[in-house]
C-alpha cells in the first residue's frame, strides 16, 4: 500500500480484502492467506464486511477489528463523505469498480436495470480514487457510460490513510497490544 511506502514502514504489511459490501461478509478463513506467517499483530479495518466477523480462531496473532461508520472513511475525511452522500453522490473506490458487473448483479440488476436505478436515485457517480488500481480510469469510464450517470473522480486517500495506521504501528513499535 502506498501509505506504508509513503512512512518507509518496512516492517508492515498491508492486504485488501475484496469489496464487496458485506455480501458475503468475510470470514476468517478467508482472512487467513492474507497473514504472514511472522505476524505479531493485526488491525483490520473496514465496515460491513466485518459485521458478522466473530473473534478470530485459536492460534492467531492478537487482533484489533476496527469498524468504520462507512467504508469510505478508510480513504475520505467523514465531513468529505457526508457531504458528497447528502449531495447525492454515489461514491465509489477502485476495489468496489474491480467487480463492479458483480456489484449490481447482487443488487439484482443487469446492466439496463442498473442504469434505471441509479438514475432514479444518484445525481453523480464519485470516484474515491486511491490511485490503488492499475485500471481504474478505464473501469471507471465504462461503469458511468453503463450507468449514465454523470461522474467525476476526487483523488483521495494516502494521507488520510497514513494519519489513521500511524497511532497504530506507534503503539505496536512500542510494545503495547493493539487489541
Amino acid at each position: 500500500m502506498a501509505a506504508v511506502a509513503a512512512e518507509g514502514w518496512g516492517d508492515v504489511d498491508v492486504a485488501a480484502a475484496p469489496a464487496r459490501c458485506g455480501r458475503p461478509p468475510l470470514s476468517w478463513d478467508e482472512l487467513c492467506p492474507l497473514v504472514p506467517k511472522d505476524c505479531t499483530q493485526m488491525v483490520i479495518l473496514g465496515r460491513v464486511c466485518l459485521s458478522w466477523l466473530g473473534p478470530p480462531p485459536a492460534g492467531w496473532p492478537p487482533v484489533k477489528v476496527i469498524r468504520h461508520a462507512e467504508c469510505f472513511h478508510l480513504v475520505a475525511e467523514a465531513a468529505l463523505v457526508a457531504e458528497a452522500i447528502a449531495r447525492g453522490a454515489y461514491l465509489i473506490t477502485p476495489g468496489w469498480l474491480d467487480d463492479w458487473r458483480g456489484h449490481i448483479h447482487r443488487m439484482g440488476f443487469d446492466e439496463n436495470g442498473a442504469a434505471g436505478f441509479f438514475q432514479d436515485f444518484a445525481r453523480e457517480l464519485l470516484l474515491l480514487d486511491t490511485g490503488a488500481g492499475i485500471d481504474t480510469p478505464r473501469k471507471f469510464a465504462e461503469f458511468a457510460n453503463a450507468i449514465g450517470v454523470p461522474a467525476r473522480r476526487l483523488t483521495v486517500g494516502i494521507d488520510h490513510v497514513r494519519l489513521t495506521l500511524a497511532p497504530l504501528v506507534a503503539k505496536w513499535r512500542m510494545g503495547e497490544d493493539l487489541t
